[in-house]
C-alpha cells in the first residue's frame, strides 16, 4: 500500500457563535509532499477565533497487477462513490487518466467539506468558488480569502471540471451550472473538409485562448548522431535499441518498455518476410509499460476477445527494418542470458509477461528490456540515464519543467524528419504517428522558431535590396 498524498482542509461557519461575521482565511502549506489547508476564522483585528481541520487521505493499492485508488475521509471511511467510479466505472481507462481523475475528485470532496455543501446542492455560486479554489487564488470579492501556493492553469481546471461531469453523470446527479453548453462556429478550418465547424463548449469552462502551437522540442539529425556516439562510447546496447526504436519508428517510451518476446515477429508481405513489432497492453504490464492507443486490459479473458485480436483496436503493428530486428535479438540474447545466469528464479518471477498470442507462440514470454540487476527496466531508471546523455550532448533539458519529456523528443524527431526531409503528407504522418486526432499531427507543420527567424531575415534582406535607404539611420 502506497500513500500518494494527504490533504488537510479546514471546515468553517460564516456566522460565529454570537451571530457575528468573521473573516475567513484559507492558508495552504506544503510539507513533505503534503498539501495542508488551514481554515482560520479571525476578527477584524486579525485575532484567530476558530480553527478546524479535515484530513483526506489518498492511497494507491497495487495487487496482482491491478492498481486500486482509495480516498478516505476525515473518519478514515472510504468515500464509496469515488471508489466505484475510479475502480469500476473507469477500470478500463489508462492508469494516468484514473490517477488524474482521483486527484480531481479529492479536491472536489475537500471543497465540499470546506463549504459544508452536499454534492447534490452545488449551484452556480458554488461552482464559481470551486473554480477559484482549483485555480489557487482568491476571488476579488467575498467574505473569505485564499492564500494558496498551488496555482493551476485554466486548462487544468477545465480538465478537472470534465472529470466532475463524468462523475455526476455516473451518479445520476443533475447540475445545470456544470453541464450548460453553448455552440459557436470556429474560425479554424478543418484541413480535410476545408470548412469551418460548429463547436460546443461548456459555459462553466474557463477561457483558455488559443496558445501558439510551436513545434515541440525534438531531436534533430545532428542531435541523434551525437547521442548515438555517446551511447556507443558507453557500450550500452540497451540504450541504442531504445533510442533507435523511438527515433526511427516513432515509438513512445511506454510502448518500448512494454515490448515482450512475442511482440517481435516476422510476417509475409507480398511473398517476402518482413520484421514487425506488435504494440499491445497486458495485464502483467506496470503503469509505465502501457501502449497509449491500444485496448486497456483489466482481465486476462480479454486476450481472446475479437477486439483485442483486431489491429488498430487491440494492437498495433509496426514494420521495422532487419538491422533493428537483429539488433534487438542480439540484445535479448546477451541481456537475458546474463539475467538468467545471475538469478534464475528472480528472472522468471520479475521479468515474466503474459502470453497473449493465440497462435505462433508457445514459449514462455518475457519483457525485452532489463535493468542492471536483471529485472524489468522502469521509466524512472531509463530517464535517469537518458538525462545524463542529454547533458553530455549539450542538449537543453529545461530543468524543473514537467512539460518536456526527454524520451518523447525522439518521437518528435521522427515526425520532423518525415516533414522536413521526406515531405510526408499530413494524413500519411497521422497514420505513421498513430494519432487519433489530426490536430495532434498538424503541430509538426508549423514553422519552428528557427524557421521563423530565417523567413523574417530573408524578407527583411529582400526589402533592403528593394529599398536600400531603410538600412540607413535617418535620424543621425
Amino acid at each position: 500500500m502506497i500513500i500518494l498524498q494527504s490533504v488537510y482542509i479546514s471546515q468553517y461557519d460564516v456566522v460565529g457563535e454570537k451571530g457575528g461575521l468573521y473573516m475567513i482565511i484559507l492558508n495552504e502549506i506544503k510539507k513533505d509532499n503534503t498539501n495542508i489547508f488551514e481554515r482560520i476564522h479571525a476578527d477584524d483585528n486579525g485575532k484567530i477565533i476558530f480553527r478546524e481541520e479535515i484530513h483526506y487521505r489518498l492511497y494507491k493499492i497495487k495487487k496482482k497487477n491491478t492498481n486500486t485508488f482509495v480516498l478516505y475521509n476525515d473518519n478514515m471511511e472510504v468515500v464509496s462513490p469515488v471508489y466505484r467510479f475510479i475502480n469500476i466505472k473507469m477500470a478500463k481507462q489508462p492508469y494516468n487518466s484514473r490517477e488524474k481523475s482521483i486527484y480531481a475528485l479529492r479536491f472536489l470532496h475537500c471543497f465540499l467539506s470546506l463549504t459544508k455543501t452536499k454534492l447534490t446542492d452545488l449551484n452556480h455560486d458554488n461552482i464559481e468558488k470551486l473554480k477559484y479554489f482549483l485555480l489557487g487564488y482568491s476571488p476579488s470579492q467575498g467574505s473569505y480569502s485564499m492564500n494558496l501556493q498551488t496555482v493551476r492553469s485554466n486548462a487544468t481546471v477545465n480538465e478537472y471540471l470534465q472529470v466532475y461531469r463524468s462523475f455526476f453523470s455516473y451518479l445520476g446527479i443533475k447540475c445545470d451550472s456544470l453541464f450548460e453548453t453553448r455552440e459557436f462556429i470556429t474560425f479554424n478550418i478543418n484541413p480535410i473538409t476545408e470548412k469551418a465547424e460548429n463547436v460546443t463548449s461548456y459555459k462553466s469552462n474557463l477561457k483558455t485562448g488559443t496558445p501558439v502551437k510551436r513545434v515541440p522540442r525534438y531531436i534533430s539529425v545532428d542531435n541523434f548522431k551525437t547521442i548515438i556516439s555517446i551511447i556507443r562510447n558507453d557500450r550500452n546496447l540497451l540504450a541504442e535499441c531504445i533510442v533507435r526504436l523511438m527515433y526511427q519508428f516513432g515509438l513512445r517510451l511506454g510502448e518500448v518498455l512494454g515490448l515482450t518476446f512475442e511482440d517481435l515477429a516476422e510476417i509475409e508481405i507480398n511473398g517476402k518476410l518482413c520484421p514487425v513489432l506488435y504494440l499491445r497492453d497486458r495485464l502483467s504490464d506496470d503503469f509505465f509499460q502501457h501502449a497509449k492507443t491500444c485496448m486497456h486490459i483489466t482481465n486476462a479473458k480479454q486476450y481472446k476477445s475479437k477486439d483485442y485480436q483486431t489491429e488498430g483496436v487491440g494492437y498495433q503493428q509496426i514494420i521495422i527494418t532487419y538491422d533493428i530486428y537483429e539488433l534487438l535479438n542480439e540484445y535479448i540474447e546477451r541481456a537475458h542470458a546474463k539475467a538468467r545466469a545471475h538469478n534464475h528464479s528472480r528472472y522468471c518471477k520479475k521479468v515474466s509477461a503474459d502470453t497473449t498470442s493465440t497462435i505462433n507462440y508457445s514459449e514462455d514470454n518475457y519483457y525485452v528490456f532489463l535493468n542492471s540487476i536483471g529485472t524489468v527496466l522502469s521509466a524512472q531508471t531509463w530517464n535517469k540515464y537518458i538525462k545524463s546523455v542529454f547533458v553530455r550532448a549539450d542538449i537543453p533539458i529545461d530543468t524543473g519543467s514537467k512539460t518536456t519529456n526527454l524520451s518523447h523528443r525522439f518521437r518528435h524527431g521522427f515526425a520532423m524528419f518525415q516533414v522536413q526531409y521526406l515531405k510526408t503528407h499530413v494524413l500519411e504522418l497521422q497514420k505513421l504517428m498513430r494519432h487519433k486526432s489530426l490536430a495532434s499531427t498538424m503541430k509538426y507543420y508549423n514553422p519552428t522558431e528557427e524557421d521563423e527567424y530565417k523567413i523574417k531575415n530573408t524578407f527583411v534582406n529582400e526589402l533592403y535590396d528593394l529599398i536600400p535607404g531603410l538600412k540607413e539611420n535617418a535620424y543621425e
